[in-house]
This record gives C-alpha cells, sequence and structure tokens, in this order.
C-alpha cells in the first residue's frame, strides 16, 4: 500500500468509544457449563480515558473468569491495548450474511442481521473514514485527540464470534479467515482522552507492505511458508510480541505444513443449551483441516445459535498425569495440543 504523498494526513473520525466486563457468552440450561467474555462493550458518552493497559473501564476476560483456564493470557495487554473497527464494514458484513443465508434457519439469520452494528466485534473504538483492515499497516501511528497508538497486529479469529453473531454458519471461517475482516489491536504510545467526533491523523506508516488484511488473509487463510515473507514479518519491530511467536513456529514448520503423522481421531462432545448431549468423532489430517473446524465449532454446536462445544481427543487426556480434558474450540489450544500429539508419536 502507497504512503500518503504528505503526513501528518487525517483518515477518519471517531464515531464511537466501547468498553466491556467479563459476562456469560454462553451456557448449557444446568450451568454446568459456562463460557465468559467481554466481547459485549457498552458505550461509554462522549469520552474515554486510554492508558497503556488499554481503555480504562475495559476488562478483557481471562481464565479466572472462565470455566475455560487453557486460554489464560489471550486477551488484553499493552499489545492489544485498544480495538479498533470501521463501523462501515459492517455494511459488508451484512452483504456477506445476506447471500450466505440460503439454506440457512431464518432466525439465525435474523439474529446475525441484527448485530451487525458497532460494537458487535468487541471493538474498544469505533471509526469512520479511510481505515479499514485493507487501508491499515503495522506500525501505522496515529493521533487521537491526546493519545497516539500504534497499529501492532491484526484481530486474530475468534470462535466467540460464532456465539456473538448467533451461530452462523462458518461466521469465524469463511468471514474473518477467508476475508480478513476483524478489526486490529494497537499499543498505546501516549495516553490521555479520546472523544467522539476527534479526528484520526495518520503520522507515520514505516510499513506499508504490510497491510492488515493481507497479513490476515495469508497468513491465517493461505497458510503462506514463504520464507522471506516470514522473516520480514519475525523482524518487524512493530508487530506484536505474540504474531511473532506464530510466525517462528510457522518458520520452523517449513516442509511439513501441518501435516500429522497419522490422521487424528477427535471426539466431538456437544452440549447445547436445552441440555441434549450427543458424542460423534470426526478425523482430520492436517492442522489446517482441525483449525477450520475448530474455529466454526463445524455441523456440530453452533448452527442452533447457542451450543457450547468441547473438542477432545482420547490421547490428550492425560499431560504427565494431569486431566485436561475438555478444551473449548479454540484455534491456539487445539494446535497446541495437536503438537503435544505429534511429539509423543515420533517418540513412539
Amino acid at each position: 500500500m502507497a504512503t500518503p504523498a504528505s503526513l501528518p494526513c487525517e483518515v477518519g473520525t471517531v464515531t464511537g468509544l466501547f468498553a466491556g466486563t467479563p459476562a456469560l457468552l454462553s451456557s448449557s440450561t444446568s450451568g454446568r457449563f459456562k463460557l465468559y467474555s467481554s466481547i459485549d462493550k457498552q458505550p461509554l458518552g462522549q469520552k474515554a480515558t486510554i492508558t497503556k493497559d488499554g481503555v480504562v473501564g475495559d476488562q478483557p476476560t481471562d481464565s479466572k473468569d472462565s470455566d475455560l483456564g487453557m486460554l489464560q493470557g489471550v486477551h488484553g495487554g499493552p499489545e492489544r491495548a485498544v480495538m479498533m473497527f470501521n463501523e462501515g464494514t459492517y455494511d459488508d458484513v451484512k452483504a456477506w450474511i445476506k447471500d450466505k443465508g440460503a439454506g440457512v434457519k431464518a432466525d439465525v439469520v435474523r439474529k446475525a442481521l441484527d448485530r451487525c452494528f458497532p460494537p458487535a466485534f468487541g471493538e474498544n473504538v469505533s471509526v469512520k473514514g479511510m481505515l479499514s483492515e485493507a487501508t491499515t499497516c503495522i506500525g501505522d501511528i496515529y493521533e487521537i485527540g491526546d493519545v497516539k497508538l500504534e497499529v501492532c497486529q491484526p484481530r486474530d479469529p475468534c470462535f466467540k464470534l460464532v456465539h456473538r453473531f448467533g451461530g452462523f454458519p462458518n461466521f469465524t471461517r469463511n468471514l474473518v479467515v477467508e476475508k480478513g475482516i476483524a478489526g486490529w489491536f494497537s499499543r498505546v504510545l501516549q495516553g490521555g482522552d479520546i472523544k467522539i467526533g476527534d479526528r484520526i491523523v495518520l503520522i507515520a506508516r514505516p510499513n506499508p507492505e504490510l497491510v492488515l488484511k493481507d497479513l490476515s488473509v495469508r497468513f491465517h487463510h493461505e497458510k503462506d511458508t514463504d520464507q522471506r515473507w516470514l522473516a520480514r514479518l519475525k523482524d518487524c519491530p512493530q508487530l506484536s510480541t505474540s504474531w511473532r511467536t506464530q510466525v517462528e513456529s510457522r518458520m520452523h514448520q517449513r516442509g511439513k505444513e501441518g501435516t500429522f503423522d497419522k490422521a487424528l481421531t477427535v471426539g466431538v462432545k456437544c452440549i447445547k443449551n436445552s441440555d441434549q448431549r450427543f458424542n460423534t468423532e470426526k478425523t482430520f489430517a492436517s492442522e489446517r483441516e482441525l483449525r477450520a473446524f475448530a474455529w466454526d465449532g463445524g455441523e456440530w454446536g453452533v448452527a442452533d445459535g447457542g451450543g457450547w462445544v468441547s473438542v477432545v481427543k482420547r490421547e490428550w487426556l492425560l499431560y504427565g498425569g494431569v486431566a485436561a480434558a475438555a478444551v473449548a474450540v479454540s484455534a491456539a489450544v487445539l494446535v497446541a495440543a495437536m503438537r503435544h500429539t505429534r511429539t509423543m508419536q515420533r517418540s513412539t
């Protein structure tokens, strides 16, 4: 992407400010299984105070708030301090839902469409103007009111968006992963206040080639293993630590492309809100297949817009004598478990 002819350059306006605290996102009727999230942000009014840790009043959900202790550290922190999303992108989301809605239950389509307004993606700052995943780059520095933000990563795909949008099939896999629509995170270089109506001014663009949408699609959807591209990301000081860790892992997997030593058969246990339970199995030949299933819960559990899904592989039930049975449909957790299993397979 070309850098504007001259900087600083006004690129947008703040239209909304939001914060959230841990709240119940999904639960079985009996209450046995509970999933908490801070994705349900609430308006902060006309002004928000921003610190190095994020928006004052915003409290990311962590393991202490949920049954899903393995997800600790996924949310929050200085490199996920402020999430931004362009309110105009919701029109694209609506169009996609309508286009893919044939064959989907009418109430599921309706629930998804009813969610298409800020801050459904969990954004802290809603914007309008030229800012979007297709026009924002890693390392961009924006001045907003008293605040200076540095873009450090695209928002990663998250299974909670499926719940958020009423269980619409393939929402995360086909919209977020394939199209790179998810928003982006920034670190705070200078704290202060942001107000609705503030101008957003681009003051620096050190990496015009690292466009968020391209980065997300190449990494998550295309599984790009080009070593020069990966090395460029790894050496980018503005890219978040968590992303650089993922990049290094991808570099070390060159030539393997996530193919398992043998196909993994996964037991899938579904507990729906009605407390109806059933078990089935699904076999995966590669990390890509399992990631795709994990992000959307496959065809089980979320199609009715309220299921809670756990994925359990029999060989994962004990890690050195520690029970770690039900893991939520989180790609990060599953892939870590897959790598553990793959190591065990090679050693036997």
